[in-house]
């Protein structure tokens, strides 16, 4: 029942009917059959009936939540970095496409990204609510079925240029020009009577530096054996009466056409490897452009140290990947210059700035660029470009204020904060000066970078503020413009709320357990005197603290250095691999779990993305979920048999007759459980076989109020907290039916059906070393006198978790386990399947190609005999992928 139970909900249930005698039919989910009761017909092997029960439920589930047309639509998304820089982009995005739908539909997707068009599945076995991304070097395309509010995700993104409807997706050298005419005089023409401006993406219309990979060169680039620009010409021809052409702007146009290529990406030791694919024509409707203001004032923020900032998309990015949501509690340990906290004004969220220096500086920035219709601009301007006090007195502080070593590169003064400052300079006290005072000697810093002073630098001053002064009025405009565009909801949200902390990110002041998130971007090394050994003791620190203060399943995302592309020596305990070994030890010592992250990056799981800047450093992303190890339960172990204790011998023949009416009529055994709970309403047994019928029918928001009602009358019923952690895997909370299934399993420790399905719920949480453990204890229990369905459920169970996890003692041990269990009479499809799934890790370990030839048997097998079964269908589909013999299923 557990893979076909959504195909058999209303109103879809009331249509089935036996093909004989028209009478209704049921599911016996005992036996895995339709029934007829009036003719005694059974359908086992009817896959046409059950390929049109799968088909019609999609369907129906389409109109249901309201996705529109119900088919398939394309969006196309524009990111402003190509994934040769950074692969963020991609978890960002996923990360929004799943924040949108479980706001709009109150349920998560499923997100697969495909290589290439070969990759993707037949519409009956795509389910609603999986949503597929076909990737490129800077774009990618977006299936969904679901109607998609492409404006909150462009809104929320920090590398999404643009985005909107794909029109034309083709590979360059299959392209023909008459099909790109036909296909966009059809979508004109269903666009009604506007007269869209449309224009190729050239060097000639393109002036946003950018989208420069995305360029075609019309003078160079080829289609087909004609040279591009005929083709361009012979386009634009063709559609002068349904199109409007823009040359010479692409920034006006609403239809682009553009190319991209398809990469193909491999993880090599410290970097990425990327090898050029195919290049494809591609044309959508923009309908969305990214325009944040503030990302564009990023670098001009009054404070700032040096010449090193975090860049305000990544750090938008870093927030998306941990799912900051409304109400959250956020904090940046390491806040610099405050781009965390402006970045997170437009979610609604409490966000903590700390740092432990310098801390005012952070906080003016905040408010300088929050509270910018409140400044005198006017009165900056005039301080900066005279040469009157104040602005005399603080040319003069911001040169005292740097120092210069041997080799010419500025300086700070040691322990001359801005606070302790303050102390000495009064004329600092006020706001506009102290602003003032940040501008001034960023300037000395970027201009010093390559010796002391030198007078020529005076006359560029002017220049350098007049041009602060000049971004800083455009952006008020915006700013004030805000009710009308509504371009950055950051700077109008209600909700948000920020503190600035002096605090030493190694002893944060914080309660334990109160913080949803922590989003952060630490010193490297890189840009200051510090050793590797004190970097590695501040990152020790704040790890602990990290995981001292998150609560349970709080998200962590840190940008940690990989790689220097100077020559300028950092040791290894500070980068990549020595972090991550650093996390793990203390996340060990503190019996800390990590939750695998649901957001893959474009190459699979690995936990982390990469971000490159454009000379000197490749950054990390890691993006993490802790798991608190929860306190044991408090109450006696004890265990009862479902209808064990019943004293009265006429209400246990009730709940028995129940039991057997469950498997022929379901919705009549609801019926008899509810007359019974009418006349004993506070029974905890009839409460639960109750919700044991609802939970079949698919209505687990009533099983769960049933089965919490009879916990409430007996907490130490081991039977009670099984079913619950069954509804809530049903219904794909796995976080609360492993909280359940693990009380289950203190009440009945020995029980290898309860520890079978936690290591279930544990596998479909990703928590694979967990399952193998879990699995691992039930099958060294295993006796001659243990049933044979738990046992091989056991066997086959543990065989595909080691074969997931992948290493080469798992994949060794995962055959001999599916090998002994293959050979079995009581073999199942899903064994056979899961032998199928083994022997295509074996082939990928140890390219035999008896494994492959031996997986694909099984598979083929498996999906002829049961079409529903997914799982064989997706592994059949990378079995031919491997043997380079790509088959639509």
């Amino acid at each position: 029942m557990n893979n076909i139970d959504k195909f058999y909900k209303e109103p879809l249930y009331d249509y089935l009917v036996c093909p004989f005698c028209k009478k209704p039919l049921f599911y016996n989910a005992q036996r895995e059959r339709l029934e007829c009761r009036e003719c005694a017909q059974f359908y086992p092997e009817k896959h046409d009936v059950i390929q049109f029960l799968i088909r019609e439920s999609s369907n129906e589930a389409s109109e249901k939540v309201e996705t529109g047309s119900g088919k398939r639509q394309e969006y196309v998304f524009i990111f402003t970095e190509s994934l040769k820089k950074t692969d963020v982009q991609y978890g960002e995005l996923i990360s929004l496409l799943r924040m949108n739908v479980l706001n709009k539909y109150g349920r998560e997707p499923d997100i697969q990204i495909m290589n290439d068009k070969e990759g993707e599945s037949d519409d009956h076995l795509v389910d609603l609510f999986t949503i597929t991304i076909r990737k490129y070097n800077q774009s990618c395309v977006v299936e969904s079925s679901l109607d998609l509010d492409l404006k909150f995700i462009i809104d929320s993104a920090g590398y999404v240029h643009s985005d909107g409807d794909l029109i034309y997706s083709e590979v360059w050298d299959h392209t023909k020009r008459d099909e790109v005419v036909k296909k966009m005089k059809e979508y004109a023409s269903s666009q009604g009577k506007n007269r869209y401006r449309f224009c190729f993406l050239t060097k000639t219309s393109s002036k946003d530096e950018t989208l420069r990979e995305l360029v075609i060169d019309e003078h160079r680039f080829f289609l087909g054996e004609t040279l591009f620009k005929q083709n361009k010409d012979y386009v634009e021809e063709n559609l002068k009466d349904c199109l409007n052409i823009e040359n010479k702007n692409s920034e006006k146009a609403e239809i682009i056409i553009y190319k991209d290529n398809q990469l193909s990406v491999e993880e090599g030791e410290n970097d990425f490897v990327w090898e050029e694919g195919q290049m494809y024509f591609l044309i959508y409707h923009c309908s969305h452009k990214k325009e944040n203001p503030l990302h564009k004032l990023d670098e001009d923020k009054p404070y700032r140290i040096n010449g090193y900032t975090t860049p305000a998309p990544l750090m938008k990015a870093m927030l998306n990947l941990a799912m900051v949501k409304e109400r959250d509690t956020v904090i940046d340990p390491f806040a610099y210059t405050g781009t965390l906290a402006l970045e997170t004004c437009g979610i609604g969220c409490q966000v903590i700035a700390s740092d432990i220096c310098e801390t005012l500086g952070l906080a003016d920035n905040i408010h300088f660029l929050t509270k910018i219709n409140g400044l005198n601009l006017v009165d900056l301007k005039n301080i900066l470009i005279s040469n009157n006090p104040p602005y005399s007195d603080l040319k003069q502080l911001a040169r005292d204020f740097l120092k210069y070593p041997t080799e010419g590169h500025p300086f700070t003064k040691p322990k001359e904060e801005i606070e302790e400052l303050l102390e000495k300079k009064p004329l600092l006290n006020d706001r506009i000066n102290r602003l003032c005072f940040y501008i001034i000697r960023r300037f000395y810093v970027e201009k010093s970078m390559s010796g002391p002073e030198e007078d020529s630098f005076m006359a560029d001053l002017t220049d350098y503020v007049k041009d602060i002064i000049r971004k800083l009025e455009k952006y008020r405009k915006t700013v004030r413009n805000q009710s009308q565009v509504d371009k950055i909801a950051m700077i109008k949200s209600k909700g948000w709320d920020w503190l600035v902390l002096s605090a030493d990110a190694t002893k944060l002041p914080i309660s334990e357990s109160s913080i949803d998130v922590i989003v952060t971007d630490p010193p490297y090394g890189y840009g200051t005197e510090m050793t590797e050994e004190t970097l590695y003791e501040i990152y020790r620190g704040f790890f602990e603290q990290a995981f001292r203060v998150l609560k349970d399943e709080g998200r962590l995302v840190i940008s940690i250095l990989d790689k220097v592309r100077t020559g300028k020596p950092i040791g290894p305990k500070t980068r990549r691999p020595g972090v991550i070994k650093l996390i793990s030890k203390i996340a060990k010592a503190n019996k800390i779990h990590f939750i695998v992250p649901e957001i893959p990056s474009s190459t699979g799981y690995k936990g982390y993305f990469y971000w490159k800047s454009e000379y000197a450093l490749n950054r990390v992303i890691i993006s993490l979920q802790i798991k608190k190890t929860p306190e044991p339960p408090s109450y006696t172990p004890t265990y009862e048999e479902p209808l064990n204790g019943i004293k009265k011998t006429e209400l246990k023949n009730a709940l028995t007759d129940i039991q057997k009416l469950r498997e022929r009529d379901l919705d009549l055994s609801i019926k008899k459980a509810l007359r019974l709970i009418q006349e004993n309403p506070d029974d905890p047994i009839i409460l639960r076989e109750l919700a044991h019928s609802y939970q079949l029918k698919g209505i687990y928001g009533k099983a769960m109020y049933l089965l919490c009602r009879a916990l409430e009358m007996n907490r130490n019923d081991a039977e009670t907290w099984f079913r619950l952690g069954l509804v809530h895997t049903r219904s794909g909370n796995f976080t609360e039916a492993e909280k359940a299934i693990r009380n289950a399993s203190e009440l009945r420790r020995k029980d290898m059906v309860i520890a079978n399905e936690l290591a279930f719920v544990l596998w479909s949480s990703g928590k694979i070393d967990e399952a193998i453990e879990v699995t691992t204890e039930a099958y060294n229990q295993i006796k001659k006198t243990t049933a044979k369905k738990i046992k091989y459920q056991i066997l086959n169970n543990l065989s595909y978790y080691l074969a997931e996890r992948g290493e080469a003692d798992d994949i060794k041990k995962a055959l001999e386990i599916s090998e002994v269990l293959g050979i079995k009479e009581e073999t199942k499809l899903s064994h056979l399947e899961t032998r199928g799934f083994v022997l295509l890790r074996a082939y990928r370990h140890s390219n035999e190609q008896k494994f492959l030839d031996e997986a694909i048997s099984l598979l083929e097998y498996v999906h002829r005999k049961d079409l529903r079964n997914a799982f064989a269908a997706f592994h059949l589909m990378e079995a031919y992928k491997l043997r380079k013999q790509p088959k639509a299923l």
